[in-house]
Order: structure tokens, then C-alpha cells, then sequence
């Protein structure tokens, strides 16, 4: 099978499947929602309006650069390369100080099944004749 078709429709896939979990966030349970509402933020949360709307910016500012990085991946350009590991890691790191959240069974196997996808898409980018297409 030709592994750029194989990467091309990984993307695609994962696109789909952001439009899904997205669209599940809207038919969650009242008790998960409520959770939700009364959760914290994490850090975001301790400095008040301000660290909400920084929060929220920040979160803004990565999705887009998700978006263009995979947009750049699919057009096989080298700079996509470099900006959806970056994207990834400091979008890990930024996971780690923000707060619990609640999810039904659907929406953390499609969390799930995205972080696997960039996993593979990783692994595309570093450990297959792929990368050869990003020089």
C-alpha cells in the first residue's frame, strides 16, 4: 500500500474524528456537565478572570497551529513537520496544569483514539520513507 495515501488518510481521519469528539461534547450527561461547571482549572483557574481568559487564549493559539500544522503535514511541507511536534509537546506540557475534567465512555475513547493517531503520525514522520517527503 502506498504510505502516502496511508498518511494523507490518517490526517483526514483525524480530522474526523476532532469534529466528533467536538459534536459528543454537546450530548454529555446533566451529572457530567455539572461536574464540569463546578470543576477548576488548574492554574488557569487560581489566577482568576484573567488566567480564564489567558486559558482560553492560549487554547485558541494552539488549535490553530494544530490545524495548519496538519493542513502543511497533508501538503507534505517541511515546516509542518517541525510545527506539529512542537504543537504536540507544548500542548502536553499545558495538559499537565490544567484541571480535571469529566467525560462519558464515547468522548474519552475518541480522546484516546486522537492521541493515538498523533502517535502515529510521529512515528510517520520519523520512522518511515515518509520523512524523506519533509526534506
Amino acid at each position: 500500500m502506498n504510505l502516502e495515501k496511508v498518511f494523507k488518510n490518517l490526517i483526514i481521519i483525524l480530522l474526523a474524528l476532532i469534529v466528533l469528539a467536538t459534536i459528543s461534547m454537546f450530548y454529555q450527561s446533566d451529572a457530567i456537565k455539572d461536574f464540569n461547571e463546578n470543576a477548576t482549572y488548574g492554574i488557569f483557574d487560581r489566577m482568576g478572570e484573567l488566567g480564564l481568559l489567558l486559558g482560553f487564549l492560549i487554547e485558541v493559539i494552539i488549535s490553530v497551529f494544530y490545524f495548519i500544522s496538519l493542513y502543511l503535514l497533508y501538503k507534505f511541507k517541511p515546516f509542518g513537520k517541525k510545527l506539529f511536534v512542537y504543537v504536540f509537546i507544548i500542548s502536553t506540557i499545558i495538559g499537565f496544569f490544567t484541571g480535571a475534567l469529566a467525560s462519558n465512555a464515547f468522548g474519552q475513547s475518541l480522546s484516546m483514539l486522537l492521541v493515538a493517531l498523533d502517535g502515529a503520525i510521529i512515528t510517520f514522520l520519523y520512522f518511515t520513507p515518509i520523512k524523506e517527503k519533509f526534506d
